[in-house]
Protein backbone atom coordinates (compact mmCIF):
# COMPACT_ATOMS: atom_id res chain seq x y z
CA UNK A 1 0.00 0.00 0.00
CA UNK A 2 1.32 3.06 -0.64
CA UNK A 3 1.40 6.65 1.38
CA UNK A 4 -2.04 8.72 1.26
CA UNK A 5 -2.03 11.62 -0.94
CA UNK A 6 -0.39 14.88 0.09
CA UNK A 7 -1.81 18.72 0.81
CA UNK A 8 0.69 20.10 -1.32
CA UNK A 9 -0.92 23.72 -0.09
CA UNK A 10 -0.30 23.15 3.12
CA UNK A 11 3.08 21.75 2.74
CA UNK A 12 3.40 25.36 1.09
CA UNK A 13 1.71 27.06 2.69
CA UNK A 14 -0.37 28.65 0.30
CA UNK A 15 -4.39 29.05 0.12
CA UNK A 16 -6.01 26.82 -2.32
CA UNK A 17 -6.69 29.81 -4.75
CA UNK A 18 -3.09 31.17 -4.71
CA UNK A 19 -1.15 32.55 -7.46
CA UNK A 20 1.07 30.35 -10.00
CA UNK A 21 3.51 33.64 -8.39
CA UNK A 22 2.40 32.87 -5.22
CA UNK A 23 3.33 29.38 -5.02
CA UNK A 24 6.89 29.82 -6.73
CA UNK A 25 7.32 32.41 -3.88
CA UNK A 26 6.53 30.39 -1.25
CA UNK A 27 8.70 27.11 -2.27
CA UNK A 28 11.19 29.63 -2.79
CA UNK A 29 11.28 30.75 0.35
CA UNK A 30 10.63 26.87 1.97
CA UNK A 31 13.24 25.93 -0.22
CA UNK A 32 16.26 28.48 0.86
CA UNK A 33 14.66 27.85 4.75
CA UNK A 34 15.65 23.66 4.15
CA UNK A 35 17.94 23.30 1.48
CA UNK A 36 20.54 20.44 2.77
CA UNK A 37 23.39 23.00 1.55
CA UNK A 38 21.83 25.70 3.75
CA UNK A 39 20.13 23.08 6.62
CA UNK A 40 21.91 20.05 7.64
CA UNK A 41 19.28 19.18 10.37
CA UNK A 42 17.18 15.30 9.99
CA UNK A 43 13.77 17.84 9.13
CA UNK A 44 14.79 19.30 6.34
CA UNK A 45 16.02 15.88 4.61
CA UNK A 46 12.58 15.24 5.25
CA UNK A 47 11.02 18.31 4.31
CA UNK A 48 12.66 19.22 1.56
CA UNK A 49 11.37 15.86 -1.04
CA UNK A 50 7.89 17.32 0.05
CA UNK A 51 8.68 20.55 -1.03
CA UNK A 52 9.72 19.24 -4.51
CA UNK A 53 7.51 17.16 -4.47
CA UNK A 54 4.50 19.73 -4.03
CA UNK A 55 6.10 22.14 -6.05
CA UNK A 56 6.44 19.61 -9.32
CA UNK A 57 2.33 19.55 -8.70
CA UNK A 58 1.01 22.76 -7.84
CA UNK A 59 3.85 24.87 -9.70
CA UNK A 60 2.71 23.15 -13.12
CA UNK A 61 -0.74 24.57 -14.51
CA UNK A 62 -1.94 21.01 -16.34
CA UNK A 63 -0.45 18.83 -13.19
CA UNK A 64 -2.11 20.96 -10.62
CA UNK A 65 -5.82 21.16 -12.50
CA UNK A 66 -5.39 17.29 -11.99
CA UNK A 67 -4.60 16.94 -8.18
CA UNK A 68 -7.31 19.67 -7.88
CA UNK A 69 -9.58 17.76 -9.27
CA UNK A 70 -8.51 14.91 -7.90
CA UNK A 71 -7.12 12.91 -10.49
CA UNK A 72 -3.01 13.18 -9.74
CA UNK A 73 -1.97 10.53 -9.15
CA UNK A 74 1.46 11.13 -6.18
CA UNK A 75 4.85 9.08 -6.54
CA UNK A 76 4.05 6.59 -4.28
CA UNK A 77 0.40 5.62 -5.50
CA UNK A 78 -2.37 6.07 -2.92
CA UNK A 79 -4.89 3.50 -1.02
CA UNK A 80 -7.18 4.28 -3.35
CA UNK A 81 -9.02 1.97 -5.58
CA UNK A 82 -8.01 1.99 -9.08
CA UNK A 83 -9.26 0.39 -12.11
CA UNK A 84 -6.92 0.04 -15.44
CA UNK A 85 -8.38 0.13 -18.74
CA UNK A 86 -7.27 -1.14 -22.12
CA UNK A 87 -9.16 -0.88 -25.58
CA UNK A 88 -8.10 -2.19 -28.62
CA UNK A 89 -8.18 0.82 -31.58
CA UNK A 90 -7.42 -0.73 -35.08
CA UNK A 91 -7.80 -0.44 -38.95
CA UNK A 92 -10.34 -3.54 -39.12
CA UNK A 93 -11.74 -5.96 -36.86
CA UNK A 94 -9.39 -8.53 -35.72
CA UNK A 95 -6.22 -6.52 -36.31
CA UNK A 96 -4.66 -4.80 -33.34
CA UNK A 97 -2.57 -1.67 -34.07
CA UNK A 98 -1.92 0.20 -30.63
CA UNK A 99 -4.27 0.48 -27.38
CA UNK A 100 -5.40 3.28 -25.62
CA UNK A 101 -4.76 3.09 -21.94
CA UNK A 102 -7.14 4.24 -19.59
CA UNK A 103 -6.72 4.79 -15.53
CA UNK A 104 -9.89 5.49 -13.47
CA UNK A 105 -11.31 7.40 -16.61
CA UNK A 106 -8.30 9.17 -17.59
CA UNK A 107 -6.67 8.64 -20.97
CA UNK A 108 -3.21 7.86 -19.82
CA UNK A 109 -1.88 7.63 -23.31
CA UNK A 110 -1.19 4.93 -26.52
CA UNK A 111 1.01 2.00 -26.69
CA UNK A 112 1.84 -0.12 -29.71
CA UNK A 113 0.48 -3.63 -29.90
CA UNK A 114 2.04 -6.65 -30.43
Amino acid sequence: MGRPQQDYYAILGVAKDATPKEITTAFRKLALQYHPDVNPSDEAKERMPLLNEAYGVLGDAEQREKYDTGLHLPSAMSATTTTMVVYRTGASIGVTRKLDVYLDGVRLGRIPAG
